[in-house]
């Protein structure tokens, strides 16, 4: 089977099915509520750091993910993964994102 093209929100999703399998619904909600399945979103928060790529991983916080990795749709959608504890594990993001996707 092919690779998904990840620079697509379609091809997106599917990377995420792929990457995160059983928990791949909580994470395509996470993923399409942070950053609409995009690799090149960013949101400049008013402390000045960023939330970057498909999962808006922020960088005050995860520093050691560089801008290249972070709109990166396979490695930012790997670190989700990891920060995650594979999709069982939520808490790392937003309150709101949370609860919009029945987490809270």
């Amino acid at each position: 089977m092919p690779s998904p093209n990840l620079d697509t929100p379609e091809g997106i999703e599917l990377h995420i099915r792929a990457v995160f399998g059983q928990s791949a619904r909580g994470a395509l909600c996470i993923a399409g509520a942070e950053s609409g399945w995009r690799a090149d979103a960013l949101n400049v928060n008013d402390d000045s750091s960023r939330d970057r790529g498909v999962f808006q991983i922020n960088s005050r916080w995860h520093g050691g993910l560089t801008d290249g990795d972070a709109f990166d749709a396979a490695t930012n959608v790997a670190y989700a993964f990891r920060l995650s504890d594979g999709g069982r594990n939520w808490s790392a993001w937003s309150a709101v994102t949370r609860k919009r996707c029945g987490f809270d």
